[in-house]
């Protein structure tokens, strides 16, 4: 089954122990996530104890459970070989001017997939144009299509908005950063705070060499 890393960077190191980096917050429903990243790797807290560091250049994921010590490597290149999803028809419409989150204004749009009302996303250019934005972004963008092209003849299972969320990333020239998205009315997700220019330690990308790595079933 593949993981899908949902799924909302900076200047090199300060010295040896630490880096410039970016933080965002996200508040997804109940659960409250962050991505760290130095502009080249991103780590993303998952549920527990679980993380996954993302590797831009290589497209590689990697799910690391410390309480199990063990590391389970993603190749999405090697996953997505020879599979082609059908696409997903997707519009997007601008409402207007939309609310203020986490400090910058947006503009509202609503998107379908297929002809099927899908949601409202806020968007914010501004927090786009961020240190560290663009190229989280464009890595992001990357692997959720090499995860929409791993679902192959199986995408047709699969709803369409679902389907077409996987692919938001490819419409950030038009709407930025999505700071919000909104579903029959309710938040499904939100970015609470974008930090930059924070200190992180080099260690938080290590993964311990002693972690056992497995297989993705």
């Amino acid at each position: 089954m593949i993981k899908v890393i949902a799924v909302s960077g900076l200047l090199f190191l300060c010295n040896s122990t630490v880096m410039a980096g970016t933080i965002v917050e996200i508040q997804n429903k109940d659960e409250l996530s962050s991505i760290l990243t130095d502009g080249h790797l991103a780590r993303l807290e998952m549920s527990g104890a679980e993380y996954a560091i993302v590797d831009y250049k290589k497209h590689s994921v990697k799910v690391v459970d410390p309480q199990k010590q063990q590391v389970m490597l993603l190749d999405l290149d090697d996953i997505a070989a020879g599979n082609d999803a059908n696409a997903v028809r997707i519009s997007i419409n601008k409402l207007g001017t939309g609310k203020m989150v986490a400090g910058y204004k947006t503009q509202k749009f609503r998107y379908t997939a297929n002809g099927k009302m899908c949601g409202v996303i806020y968007g914010s250019q501004t927090a786009y144009e961020t240190q560290g934005m663009k190229e989280l972004f464009a890595a992001v963008t990357v692997m959720m299509n090499k995860q929409y092209a791993a679902l192959g003849g199986f995408a047709r299972l699969v709803d369409a908005c679902t389907l077409a969320g996987m692919q938001v990333g490819n419409y950030v020239s038009t709407f930025g950063v999505p700071m919000r998205t909104e579903k029959n009315g309710r938040v499904e997700s939100e970015i609470k705070s974008i930090k930059t220019g924070v200190e992180i330690p080099v260690e938080t990308f290590v993964i311990p060499a002693a972690y056992k790595k497995v297989a993705m079933n």
